[in-house]
Formats: C-alpha cells, sequence, structure tokens
C-alpha cells in the first residue's frame, strides 16, 4: 500500500510499505481523510521528537471498514471515526474514566506506533465510532481536534442565571473547535484573540462575538471595554507565559481559568491574584474515551459546522508538498487534510 512516511526531520516521503497485519480484535480501516496535526508539524520541523522514524504520522482520521469485525458489530463499508488515543481499560486510570491519562497509553502517530497517512490501517475495535452518512470523512477526521476542545469546554461550569463571558485565547484549531462548541453548549458572549488577522478571521465564521488582536498594546483596554468585570471564564490555547498571563489578569473574581495549550514547560503566575480573586486554574489534556464518543454526538445532535477549519484537501500523493506548503507559512492555512479517495 501507500504511505507517507516520516523519515526526519523534513523528510516525508510518499512510498510503498507493508499492509497492516490484523491482530485478533482490530479492524482494518481504508483510511478516507488524515489530518496534519501541529504536532505532526512540530517533528517535520524538528521542534519536537516524538516520531522515531521511519514511521507514519497521523492521528486524526476516519474512513471505512474493509471487513467484518470479529464481533459482528462493524460491517464491510461501515463508514467511521477513530479514536485513536490506546487506553488498557484496566488501570487505576482507565477503571475511573480517565483513559486519556491511561498509565498504558499510546497513540497512533506518535513514536513508533504507526498512524493514519496511509491507505489502510489496523484499529482496535473498541475505538472505533459510526459516523452517518451526512457527514463528511473530512469533517469526520476533524473530530480528534473536536474531541480536545469538548474536553476541555466541559471542565468549565457555565452559569445558567446569566449570560457568560468568555475569553478564548488561541484561535489555532483547537482554539477554534473551543469557540463553536462553547457558543451551541451555553449562553456566552465570547471574545476571541489571536495575532494572526486570518485566524480572527476563522473565529468570526466558528461564532465569536468580538476578535481581538492579543498584541494590540491597548488590549487590556479593550477588554475592559467589553467585560468590565473581567471574563467569568478564560480558555488558553496557547500555552506560553504571555498568554497565560493575559488569561488570567482578564478573568474576574471567582473567575475559572482553563489551561488548553501546553508549549512552555514552565510559566509564571501572580500567585496573590489568583488567591486573592479566588481564580480557578485547570488543566485539561486531550480527551477521554467517552469525551470523544460524547463530542461526535454532541457535534451531530447540533448539526455542528467545522468546515471553516479546512484549509485545504490534498491527496495521499501530494502529502509531501502539503507538509512543505505548511512548513514554509507563506499560505494561511488552517487545517489541511490528506485525502485518499
Amino acid at each position: 500500500m501507500k504511505a507517507l512516511v516520516f523519515h526526519g526531520v523534513k523528510d516525508v516521503r510518499y512510498e510503498d510499505v507493508p499492509e497492516p497485519v490484523l491482530q485478533d480484535d482490530e479492524v482494518l480501516v481504508n483510511v478516507k481523510a488524515s489530518g496534519i496535526c501541529g504536532s505532526d508539524m512540530h517533528s517535520y520541523s524538528g521542534k519536537s521528537d516524538r516520531r522515531y522514524p521511519p514511521m507514519i504520522m497521523g492521528h486524526e482520521f476516519a474512513g471505512e471498514v474493509v471487513a467484518d469485525s470479529p464481533s459482528g458489530n462493524f460491517v464491510a463499508g461501515d463508514r467511521v471515526v477513530i479514536q485513536p488515543l490506546f487506553f488498557c481499560g484496566e488501570c487505576d486510570m482507565c477503571q475511573a474514566g480517565l483513559t486519556n491519562i491511561c498509565r498504558n497509553k499510546s497513540l497512533f502517530g506518535v513514536f513508533s506506533k504507526n498512524g493514519a497517512m496511509a491507505e489502510f490501517i489496523a484499529v482496535p475495535e473498541k475505538q472505533i465510532l459510526k459516523i452517518p452518512a451526512t457527514m463528511s470523512y473530512e469533517t469526520a477526521s476533524l473530530m480528534e481536534p473536536v474531541a480536545v476542545a469538548y474536553g476541555a469546554a466541559t471542565k468549565a461550569s457555565f452559569s445558567r442565571k446569566f449570560r457568560n463571558k468568555v475569553l478564548v485565547i488561541g484561535c489555532g484549531t483547537i482554539g477554534l473547535c473551543l469557540i463553536k462548541l462553547v457558543k451551541a453548549m451555553a449562553d456566552v458572549e465570547l471574545i476571541a484573540l489571536d495575532v494572526q488577522e486570518y485566524r480572527l478571521d476563522a473565529a468570526r465564521k466558528m461564532g465569536a462575538d468580538h476578535c481581538l488582536d492579543s498584541s494590540d498594546k491597548n488590549i487590556k483596554e479593550r477588554l475592559q471595554e467589553l467585560f468590565p468585570h473581567g471574563a467569568d471564564i478564560a480558555f488558553e490555547a496557547v500555552g506560553f507565559g504571555a498568554t497565560v498571563k493575559l488569561a488570567l489578569e482578564n478573568i474576574g473574581v471567582n473567575g475559572q481559568c482553563i489551561w488548553v495549550g501546553n508549549s512552555a514547560k514552565y510559566v509564571e503566575v501572580n500567585m496573590q491574584d489568583v488567591v486573592v480573586g479566588m481564580k480557578s486554574i485547570r488543566g485539561t489534556y486531550a480527551y477521554t474515551h467517552d469525551d470523544f464518543r460524547n463530542a461526535l454526538n454532541f457535534a451531530i445532535e447540533k448539526d455542528l459546522d467545522f468546515s471553516p477549519l479546512i484549509s485545504d484537501v490534498v491527496p495521499l500523493c501530494e502529502g509531501t508538498e502539503a507538509f512543505r506548503r505548511l512548513e514554509t507559512g507563506k499560505e494561511q492555512l488552517i487545517k489541511v487534510i490528506i485525502s485518499t479517495e
């Protein structure tokens, strides 16, 4: 079969590889759409060592079942999306429902586990979810970042008594998914912040009420004009000291700050402001298996449109060039999806 194989920094090749050999609990899936994640790009550009070449990247994907599953729950032709985070189901974290921090977790397309930028992939049956005919494979491949955002959004406590004032800092894929989900979950007035105008344009399309350039020297005053008492909830989806500071300084008394970004290892926090302001900080990591299923069902139920995220869809044979395009940064790209159709 054909696949995109990561051989090292700035070296992804379209080449022949052996078809996967199925284990007893696995189902063969014909990959139809696979998104290029920012973490894939970090390995491609040499900023991360979480992929061990040679290997196939890709953990955001959907496709079609090739043959009936061992249990009979899936049959050839079923349209499916895959929850790509492996969990053992037996450790204390899994028993508590926290499959995202399973003590034996692994992820498709990371370290040495081959991923979905290929024609076929073998997937444990328990990680496969059916999608309706009304959902395109491209949209279904977005359910992985949607699930990340869903896991973050459901950790916030939204008021049912008054309109919630919400900040989303960082309008990359996860931040944009957060905007769409939060607007569908509760009555909110939402400010999106980023330094790139094309991302703010996408935030408007996703439903943000206000879009501000966070590098504006008067950003504090602009935020105070809109939210005089500060935000009730801030989602920090960047992960650097400056954006964490921006989030914490602009939530009000008893405000909530959900940390989604994961870039800097250490950030400085004004502890007195947090204590005196009774502010809460909560980290969120990836998604549980239930988060993924619930995110998919929520997107279907609410008929949520995530198409503004998709900048381009390219065939597998053009995947090498797609990585080059993303790495140069010359184009205003948010999500590029690789298609095998």
